[in-house]
């Protein structure tokens, strides 16, 4: 896989953050890759043929159900799941109103918050 073409968001990017640390912990050095600007710009060059992406399922989920793209099994497949951290983000000195406290709670007592960024394995 290192030779392959790898299609990356811009530096500072969550998702492309999530991919290099996946790529690293799987030893995987890509030789030649490119920098786009949007999740959408990537997920249409993969299915244009002009490279692969780590990108998140959720970002793709009409292209993959149309069958413009497929998902292809690699060594992260294998009952690891990659979990990315997201922030909460709220104005400072405003008062959170009762469905930002309710989610706010909701987000800090998750199981997985703890862990975000971490593989994790799953069971079959």
């Amino acid at each position: 896989m290192g030779a392959t073409f790898w299609l990356q968001r811009k530096a500072g990017s969550g998702i492309r953050a999530a991919a290099e640390h996946i790529l690293f912990t799987l030893d995987i050095r890509p030789a030649r890759s490119a920098e786009l600007g949007s999740k959408m710009c990537i997920a249409r060059s993969v299915a244009a043929g002009a490279g692969i992406a780590i990108l998140p399922r959720r970002a793709v989920r009409d292209p993959l159900r149309l069958g413009e793209l497929a998902e292809r099994a690699g060594p992260a497949a294998n009952g690891t799941v990659w979990l990315r951290p997201l922030w909460l983000l709220q104005l400072q000195d405003r008062p959170q109103s009762p469905p930002a406290r309710a989610f706010s709670k909701l987000v800090d007592n998750s199981p997985t918050s703890a862990q975000a960024g971490k593989p994790s394995k799953v069971a079959p």
